[in-house]
């Protein structure tokens, strides 16, 4: 099922840390789930995909903030000092 194949490389993405590859996929599953909203596990499928989003949202912001954490200033300095 395209669904399943999508979600797996879904998790894959997750686990490498490529957002902007996660989110596209979160977009994906949710447009592969609209023609499947008859079915009775539509919502929990739905739940899934929304969970695996929510996911990413935050392995990014915790991402961002070890980032913004280890951040140090003084090598870039130079580049907020006028030209000579």
């Amino acid at each position: 099922m395209r669904l399943s194949r999508l979600v797996g490389q879904l998790w894959a993405a997750q686990e490498n840390g490529e957002f902007a590859g996660s989110f596209w996929l979160c977009a994906q599953c949710a447009r592969a789930l609209a023609p499947l909203s008859y079915l009775l596990v539509a919502p929990e499928l739905t739940a899934t995909v929304t969970a695996l989003y929510e996911e990413t949202v935050a392995r990014l912001e915790s991402s961002l903030q070890t980032v913004c954490a280890d951040f140090q200033p003084d090598p870039y300095s130079k580049a907020h000092s006028p030209f000579p």
